[in-house]
């Protein structure tokens, strides 16, 4: 079986066409939300019923995974490690299939979950993990070495 690259990037306050042209730079046929609660009081480009139908509009699959992969500690307070185990296997299935990114809010992916709690189980797994950063460029993700894991 090949290496699977997985994609991050976080929305911030872009418009959604900046989001979607970072997405097809990379050729990403599938978005999977990994935010907890995914929507915006700011943002409303990013709830998740308007994102989805903009992604849809452009032929990008839009995946609601923030359930199993969210990072608010209100959310994941009754998360357990099986059902977090099943979302990394889930994102790699997709990741599999067609070229797949994982979004949340935040635009630094250091101050998020996607590096601090995705990004170490994806790589355990054998996954590549490049984040998508606001200028288009990619950083390689990497487990810290103090980096605890949740689960």
């Amino acid at each position: 079986m090949d290496q699977i690259t997985l994609y991050s990037i976080g929305h911030s306050n872009a418009p959604t066409e900046r989001l979607v042209a970072l997405l097809r730079r990379y050729a990403i046929a599938t978005l999977c939300d990994v935010r907890s609660t995914p929507y915006s009081r700011y943002n409303l480009q990013f709830n998740r019923e308007a994102l989805a139908a903009s992604l849809r509009s452009t032929g990008i699959v839009y995946r609601y995974l923030g359930d199993a992969l969210g990072g608010l500690p209100d959310a994941t307070a009754n998360r357990t490690a099986q059902t977090f185990e099943q979302g990394i296997e889930q994102l790699l299935a997709l990741g599999a299939l067609a070229p797949t990114a994982f979004m949340c809010g935040e635009a630094d992916y250091r101050s998020c979950h996607r590096h601090k709690l995705i990004t170490p189980a994806l790589i355990e797994r054998g996954a590549v993990v490049e984040h998508i950063l606001a200028d288009g460029s990619l950083e390689r993700g990497w487990i810290e070495p103090r980096q605890m894991q949740m689960f």
